[in-house]
């Protein structure tokens, strides 16, 4: 009886030493995917940051374009608007000699 006792305690001491190998194990195996999902989240985290900069920068160059192009329409029509005016004043003074040339043919 001795002996089964001595074999069940040697069989119990090896029975808890696997259960702490394997439970080192799986504790192990919890930390390296916990390590794994904090580096993906970290990485995806980045990834985000650089879109969202990139997304910064481009809304920036869009506003400067769009600056730009209302400067170019606002010279557009000021350059539009100086030459009609030109246009009104070359067709006064146009009409104007007109009627000077046409009173001196009919005063001949």
């Amino acid at each position: 009886m001795r002996d089964k006792l001595e074999g069940l305690a040697a069989n119990e001491t090896r029975l808890r030493e696997v259960h702490r190998v394997a439970q080192e194990r799986n504790t192990k195996a919890a930390e390296d995917a916990e390590n794994r999902h904090f580096a993906s989240e970290r990485r995806l985290l980045a990834e985000v940051d650089r879109e969202r900069q990139a997304a910064r920068t481009m809304l920036a160059e869009l506003a400067k374009e769009q600056k730009l192009r209302r400067r170019a329409e606002e010279t557009a029509a000021s350059l539009n608007a100086t030459v009609q005016a030109a246009q009104r004043d070359i067709d006064k003074a146009t009409g104007a000699l007109a009627n000077q040339s046409g009173g001196c043919a009919r005063a001949q």
